[in-house]
This record gives C-alpha cells, sequence and structure tokens, in this order.
C-alpha cells in the first residue's frame, strides 16, 4: 500500500525538487473562484448602474448616467463566458434541449430531435 504512487501526482524528473500537484490544483480550481468573482462584479455593477441612474440623476440636475458601466459589464459576461467553457467540457456537461423531448417521450422523438438540430443550424452560423 505504501509502494503506490498516488494517481494525482506528475512524475518528477530527477532534477525537479518539488511535485506538481499545485498544478493540478491549480487546473482543477482556478475558474471557479474567477467565475464567482466575475459574477459578483456584474451585479454589482448593473445595481450600481440601475440605482445611479434613477436616483443620482433624478436628485442633480446636471449629472448624467454612467455610461462606463454597460460595457464593463458586457465585457465580464464575454470573458466569464469564455472561462466557464473549460469548467463545462471538464465536467462533461453539454447544452441541450430536454424540455421538449421530455414532454413527449415516445411521441414524436425522433422527428423533434431532427427538427430540434436543423432548427438550430442558423442559430450555430
Amino acid at each position: 500500500m505504501a509502494n503506490q504512487k498516488n494517481a494525482n501526482t506528475v512524475p518528477q524528473s530527477p532534477t525537479d525538487p518539488k511535485p506538481r500537484n499545485w498544478l493540478r490544483w491549480l487546473d482543477d480550481n482556478l475558474e471557479k473562484p474567477i467565475l464567482l468573482i466575475g459574477m459578483l462584479s456584474i451585479i454589482l455593477i448593473i445595481t450600481f448602474q440601475t440605482s445611479y441612474r434613477y436616483i443620482i440623476t433624478h436628485l442633480y440636475d446636471g449629472s448624467g448616467a454612467a455610461t462606463w458601466t454597460e460595457e464593463l459589464a458586457r465585457y465580464i459576461f464575454i470573458w466569464i463566458s469564455y472561462l466557464a467553457i473549460p469548467l463545462a467540457i471538464k465536467a462533461e456537461a453539454t447544452l441541450e434541449l430536454t424540455l421538449s423531448t421530455t414532454a413527449y417521450r415516445n411521441v414524436f422523438r425522433g422527428f423533434l430531435g431532427l427538427l430540434l438540430m436543423y432548427a438550430s443550424w442558423p442559430l450555430a452560423v
């Protein structure tokens, strides 16, 4: 039992003094905190934008809307979408339209699958 190697360790070279477990941990856990911070920042930015637009601009006549918040929230959303793709691939999760196929289990399942497949092609282009 003591001679068995851990499956999570990467073989070391004789010149490498440190194990590479931290790389595997980083690979497994890097995206989650970044995605959480991104989502929280989007929520805070949009809340600030809404409150600023409806409260501050009505109290002060000379103030305008904060236009940078919309762009920043959009770019953060794009980046967290890109960062979520490897996380979904690691979890072997895919996007599926299951509502219509579960509603009609055996009646139109084959026809409905083909219809959804061909209807979703213009969305992919």
